[in-house]
């Protein structure tokens, strides 16, 4: 909540998409949570919300199994988006993305982003490869393209995080409801709960 200087009344939400994206996608709510603070100042900077930011990490949290990893693999790439070397201009240009709009502003990283990835359908893997290692480097290059191949996870796993209202308080209600149920059977038959 801190990094995307998000009210602590925020809380219940996160919890919610925490909850809800480990649910639906191959990671779970420990390292989605360790990924999240650790991307959240970059991702607020960027432009993105935390349920984009769960979108950004998921697919290379299913892949690499680390939150932690995930999070300083997107940080690095994010800001190499941004960043005003050779290379990277020289690979946006390549597959047509511009860093600035057309007053000469820097445009958001998530704008960069999302214009980065929707470039990368119609290419090769060779293609995808060496972009994506111009990009952001031979140490990043993975990570961030197990992301930014995968503009459907990201969109689809957003969808998820933004339609998690409520997901931790149904999950406990089931579970009550499971462990309640339980305890009637096992009194049914004449084993109470707990002796």
């Amino acid at each position: 909540l801190k990094g995307f200087k998000a009210p602590a009344s925020e809380a219940a939400g996160l919890v919610d998409l925490l909850n809800e994206v480990s649910n639906e996608y191959a990671t779970n709510v420990k390292e989605l949570a360790v990924g999240m603070a650790g991307l959240s100042p970059i991702a607020r900077q960027m432009g993105f919300s935390m349920a984009e930011t769960a979108g950004l990490l998921t697919p290379a949290i299913e892949v690499y199994r680390s939150g932690s990893e995930a999070a300083d693999a997107l940080k690095t790439s994010l800001q190499q988006l941004a960043n005003d070397t050779k290379p990277v201009k020289a690979a946006l240009a390549s597959i047509g993305v511009s860093q600035t709009d057309l007053n000469g502003q820097l445009r958001s990283g998530k704008d960069i982003f999302l214009d980065v990835a929707r470039a990368m359908i119609g290419l090769t893997d060779a293609q995808k490869s060496y972009v994506t290692q111009q990009l952001v480097g031979i140490e990043q290059a993975g990570r961030f393209g197990t992301v930014i191949n995968d503009l459907g996870k990201y969109l689809a796993v957003t969808d998820t995080a933004l339609n998690s209202a409520g997901s931790a308080a149904k999950e406990v209600a089931t579970r009550l409801d499971t462990a309640i149920g339980l305890s009637h059977v096992a009194i049914f038959k004449g084993n109470p709960v707990g002796m």
